[in-house]
């Protein structure tokens, strides 16, 4: 279900799809739920979306350095 509502939100409005260590930018919380995840087949979604979550903010803080203040 988890999961699934972050795919949905992501499609909505991706800008704020994504909660929790993803937000917080808990990396030690992320790495515990890779590792947590490694043995089961969610583990290539969970890491898309810790690629996808990086990228995007790594854009984002890149338009807003261009932006005039």
């Amino acid at each position: 279900p988890y999961l699934e509502q972050i795919s949905r939100n992501l499609q909505s409005h991706s800008q704020s799809a994504l909660t929790g260590p993803w937000m917080r930018g808990d990396q030690k919380t992320i790495e515990k739920n890779q590792s947590a995840l490694a043995p089961t087949s969610f583990s290539d979604l969970y890491n898309d979306f810790v690629h996808l979550y990086q990228t995007d903010r790594e854009a984002r803080k890149a338009a807003d350095q261009r932006s005039p203040a």
